[in-house]
Parts: structure tokens; sequence; C-alpha cells
């Protein structure tokens, strides 16, 4: 698959409201490595959203592994 051209990728502009405190914290973590406050909430963003995957598979597995347990119970009884 090609990369796309990061000018070329669409965008939508964000705004949102924090607090002071959390944009100096944002501010500081942005200096110590040398990247931008956008790099650092996108990459924020992202880490959330896998981690809200990981947790959805995770619900999702033991679902279907409770089942798969009644469905053999249900044969065994």
């Amino acid at each position: 698959m090609p990369r796309l051209n990061p000018t070329m990728v669409p965008r939508r502009d964000l705004k949102v409201r924090i607090t002071e405190s959390l944009h100096e914290r944002l501010t500081a973590e942005c200096g110590h490595c040398g990247c931008s406050l956008n790099a650092v909430v996108t990459l924020a963003i992202a880490r959330e959203i896998a981690l809200r995957q990981k947790r959805r598979k995770e619900a999702a597995d033991h679902a279907i592994l409770v089942g798969q347990l009644r469905i053999e119970s249900m044969d065994n009884a």
C-alpha cells in the first residue's frame, strides 16, 4: 500500500477546552521530546482508541467463552 503524503490526507480541525495545567503538561512533554503539541495529542488519542479496541475484544472473547461453557454444561447435563 503506498504511503500517503501527509498534506493529501483528509484532516479535521478540532477545538478542545483543556485546563491550563493540562496545557502546561502537554507543552512540557512537547519540549522534552521536541515534537509538536498536535503530535502529542494525536498520539494520546491513538493510544486511547487502541486501548478501547483491546477492551472491546477482551469483552467479546469473554462473552464467547462464557457462551461456549454454557453450551457444554447443557450438553453434559
